[in-house]
């Protein structure tokens, strides 16, 4: 349910969301909120789970090369028990680390180390959908993209979102990129700290030393390079019932051959600029996106503009599939949970 925001507190929420590295004295700075200020409403937001703050560890920067997003239909005839089930199962996938279902709808979204263990991955999916007829198979849709041949357009980034919930102008936008790894490995210890800081993104550095048994400096100084080298990204997550909107659409658009990114770079911009996505990645085949939406009328209007722009560039031969989230009847079933990943990660050591 939305709840009412003032000026100040809008403020510090979208400096908050858009600046997840800054400190409250450095934030303060910029929104021009004085810092006791910016505390006391940053305090206040996250005891009313407005936000919470999550690292999201960059796979492709740790040796997996593919980020698979798949979405389909859950039966509606499914018992309640079922249901949970299959959901339970859904949480003890290690690569997976976003689950989102309503009544008849699921989305997931993991990291994957190649294409082997892609087909693996999908093989042992489809044989549970198969066994238990959970999911109709008809409309499971699986989308891979590898990470040296896609393009972040909204990389997990709910500052859009606020700014479009708010009526924010704010036209500074830092592209995101997928930077390309180094080659050098991370030895065990800094797996370790990594794990840590993913693992407890709300801890202080001082609390996750103790938690992993090492020191505090070495725990924030892993952390600069980590973030810096583009390891690791700090974000922060809204509610986005409580900012005022009531549907996450999922949107897969699939493009003509000749569509490439680059001949679709002007209509990146005009779709980033014009919805407020969540996640919006694309390859040269296709793309997919996580918009949040006001109500139906605001979905069906800003999809129209999307899907216009392209046909008339003759970008696209079919409108994208959408599958829609009611967000009052979404469970979010793995929230940016990356313990499985992390365990993969620290486990190649051993």
């Amino acid at each position: 349910m939305a709840i009412s925001f003032t000026s100040a507190e809008q403020s510090v929420l979208y400096g908050l969301v858009k600046y997840p590295r800054l400190n409250d004295r450095e934030l303060s700075e910029i929104i021009g909120v004085k810092p006791s200020t910016t505390t006391a409403i940053r305090r206040r937001l996250r005891k009313k789970d407005v936000f919470c703050t999550k690292r999201i560890p960059m796979g492709h920067m740790l040796g997996h090369e593919i980020m698979a997003v798949a979405y389909g239909k859950i039966r509606p005839t499914l018992k309640e028990k079922d249901r949970e089930e299959f959901l339970s199962w859904v949480r003890d996938i290690p690569y997976v680390f976003l689950s989102l279902a309503c009544s008849d709808a699921v989305l997931n979204i993991a990291y994957l180390k190649n294409y082997s263990m892609y087909r693996k991955y999908t093989d042992f999916v489809s044989e549970r959908f198969r066994d238990t007829e959970l999911v109709d198979a008809k409309t499971w849709i699986p989308v891979i993209f590898g990470f040296q041949s896609s393009k972040p357009v909204t990389y997990f980034d709910f500052a859009p979102a606020v700014r479009h919930a708010f009526g924010i102008e704010d036209e500074e936008y830092e592209e995101p990129t997928f930077e390309k790894p180094s080659g050098e490995k991370l030895t065990k210890k800094e797996k370790s700290v990594l794990k840590g800081l993913v693992m407890y993104p709300e801890s202080s550095d001082k609390d996750i030393a103790e938690k992993i048994d090492a020191s505090r400096q070495a725990v924030s100084t892993m952390k600069r390079r980590f973030e810096d080298a583009g390891l690791m990204k700090t974000v922060r997550i809204v509610d986005l019932q409580k900012i005022g909107y009531s549907i996450l659409a999922v949107a897969h658009s699939a493009f003509t051959p000749y569509a490439t990114m680059e001949s679709r770079e002007s209509g990146m911009k005009v779709v980033r600029e014009s919805i407020p996505a969540v996640l919006n990645i694309a390859s040269n085949p296709e793309n997919v996106m996580l918009a949040p939406v006001m109500d139906y009328d605001e979905f069906h209007r800003l999809r129209t503009q999307a899907v216009r722009y392209y046909m008339d560039k003759g970008f696209m031969t079919e409108e994208p599939r959408v599958t829609l989230f009611p967000l009052s009847d979404t469970l979010i079933n793995k929230n940016y949970d990356f313990s499985g990943f992390m365990d993969i990660v620290v486990g190649e050591d051993e």
